[in-house]
Order: C-alpha cells, then sequence, then structure tokens
C-alpha cells in the first residue's frame, strides 16, 4: 500500500476514517462535510478542527503503510490507526485488551471509496478485509468469496472435465458431455443398474455422482468418486445408490 491520505471525524459516539489516494481528494471530501476543514491542521487545536455546532472534531493527515495494511482500533473511548500487516494487527490484538472488549478494523491494501467507523458498539466499513469483534476475526464478504473462488479454481484444475469425457469414451461410452467442468453421460432405455425402464442421464463433477432420467426419477452416489474408472462403475452397477 503506498501513501494515502485520511479524513477522520471523531464524535462522542464514533472515529470515521476515510481514505483517499490524492491529497486533493481528501481535502475536497474534507471541505464538503465543513467548510473551515484545514488538511494539516492542528488536531488538538479547536481553531483549526473543532467544529463547535456540531460538535466534531476533524482530522487531515496522510500515513505511509510502505508496503503493509492499515490497523483502525477502538479501546477504551478511543480509536488509533496504525500500519501493521495482516500477522502483526492479529497479533498484537490478540495480545491487548481488544482480546475481550475492544474492536478494530484491518485494510491489507487502498481500495477506493475504503472507510472505517469505530465507538462504542459500532462498527462498520467499506474495502475492509477482516474486523475484530469480542475476540474473533470476521473476514468481509468479498474476502470470504475469494477463498470459495480460489477452492473452485483448485476443484477445476484438479478435475479435467475435458480430459474424462475422452476417457470415457475410450472405455466405449457415447454421448459423453465434458464441457464447463462436469461431465454428462445419456444412456438409453434400459440401460442403467436400477433395473428402471427409463433413460438415465449420469453426471459426475470430479467428487459426486447423481443421475436423473425423463420421467423425474433421481438417484445419487452416497460415497465420493474421484476416478474415471470409479465413474464407469456406477453407470454399470448398482452398488452405492440411493
Amino acid at each position: 500500500m503506498a501513501k494515502i491520505f485520511y479524513v477522520s471525524k471523531k464524535t462522542s459516539e464514533y472515529t470515521e476514517f476515510n481514505f483517499f489516494k490524492t491529497e486533493k481528494e481528501a481535502l475536497e471530501h474534507g471541505i464538503s462535510e465543513w467548510p473551515d476543514f484545514d488538511m494539516f491542521g492542528d488536531p488538538d487545536d479547536k481553531g483549526d478542527s473543532y467544529d463547535e455546532v456540531e460538535d466534531i472534531w476533524w482530522e487531515g493527515e496522510s500515513i505511509d503503510p510502505r508496503g503493509d495494511g492499515l490497523l483502525i482500533s477502538w479501546e477504551e473511548d478511543r480509536v488509533y490507526i496504525q500500519i501493521a500487516d495482516d500477522e502483526e494487527a492479529r497479533k498484537f490484538l490478540r495480545s491487548s485488551e481488544h482480546w475481550k472488549r475492544g474492536s478494530a478494523i484491518f485494510f491489507d491494501s487502498f481500495k477506493k471509496g475504503m472507510y472505517g467507523i469505530l465507538g462504542n458498539r459500532t462498527i462498520e466499513g467499506k474495502g475492509y478485509t477482516w474486523t475484530w469483534e469480542k475476540g474473533k476475526v470476521n473476514e468481509s464478504y468479498a474476502i470470504k468469496m475469494k477463498h470459495v473462488k480460489l477452492f473452485e479454481q483448485f476443484v477445476n484444475e484438479r478435475f479435467n472435465s475435458r480430459r474424462a469425457a475422452k476417457e470415457l469414451e475410450a472405455l466405449g461410452f457415447k454421448n459423453v458431455d465434458g464441457k464447463d467442468g462436469e461431465i454428462s453421460v445419456e444412456t438409453a432405455e434400459m440401460e442403467n443398474p436400477f433395473g428402471h425402464d427409463a433413460a438415465f442421464t449420469f453426471f459426475w463433477n470430479g467428487k459426486d455422482v447423481w443421475a436423473e432420467a425423463e420421467d423425474g426419477s433421481y438417484v445419487e452416489q452416497t460415497q465420493p468418486i474421484e476416478t474415471v474408472e470409479q465413474f464407469a462403475d456406477c453407470m454399470q452397477f448398482g452398488e452405492g445408490w440411493a
């Protein structure tokens, strides 16, 4: 994360940080919130930073994470901002009063529009990596989805449906489709291990196997199927179907 700029808004209930790529963006935001905003004014000087009408303290500043992330933490009615990578941030929170009664927001990189709000019973943000509350890390939805996609990518790389389709055709199976990471094999009536007078289509995604018939019949394998040979056996023998 390169040098970034932020505007902080401190009320009696919470502190909010809004982050920007340039000083100009931060200054424009500050002035839009409070016409007397001074980007680099003295944060402890009422003349520079205090909005008496709204009872809000404003501060503008820059910070250079030097390639690390940013941790915003709340403890004992104050909010702190510091540079830390993911591991350092978690270690700090586990070894402090945050373990039981603090809260925090961690950003691993700059994202346009990112912000964080912390206070007494308040934790909110956008573009964060995870939050910390009651001694527990809560990953953002974006990070969870990233993990899901990485897992799906791993499964797809492990299971090559097109190659498996060719191997099934070499074994003598017809009407085999191996597109989109999944195998389907259409069979004629009575070409199934169930003794059912219907044409079934067998499906395999590298682990799960199921079969569907035009009359609505549906069965599935109770055991994981991980090889072409195992899938071929499923289509010919009755073991493991339910």
